[in-house]
């Protein structure tokens, strides 16, 4: 989007007409304050665009094809998730196991649209997820499927 930066800013992208996006592409130091400071960003630029939902984009650094690249952050959920979120107070444990395809050893592998943690610890508390967890939320409040 043009104008990024802006006080009256929407977003990076606009994919959906109702979600402001916001997309950081921080070092994977710096994967907490990308993770964070996203979907807060997100949050005011939904409420310049007048829309309903924030959504922060952050590409998991070096991350081979077929893992999970992009990483979804936010603070209020479209809809109410299907499955519970953990809590992680550590980044860098959130973020491994949000992009765990194999799944721990003797543990259930969990589909990507079910994988939500809940990111606390120091710094703003927020949800963070493959993004095709928050798609699927988005999915079911629109309508498109059912939880």
């Amino acid at each position: 989007m043009l104008g990024a930066g802006r006080a009256d800013d929407v977003g990076d992208l606009r994919v959906l007409a109702d979600v402001a996006v916001q997309v950081r592409n921080y070092k994977l130091d710096s994967l907490g304050a990308a993770l964070r400071s996203a979907a807060m960003d997100a949050v005011a630029q939904a409420a310049n665009g007048d829309m309903p939902h924030a959504l922060g984009l952050v590409p998991y650094p070096r991350a081979r094809a077929g893992t999970v690249r992009w990483l979804a952050s936010w603070l209020t959920p479209p809809s109410q998730p299907e499955c519970q979120e953990l809590e992680f107070a550590s980044v860098s444990k959130a973020a491994s196991w949000v992009r765990d395809d194999q799944g721990p050893y003797g543990y259930r592998v969990w589909p990507r649209h079910q994988r939500l943690a809940y990111l606390g610890g120091r710094g703003d508390h927020v949800f963070v997820a493959p993004a095709e967890a928050w798609l699927r939320l988005y999915r079911i409040y629109v309508g498109q499927i059912t939880a």
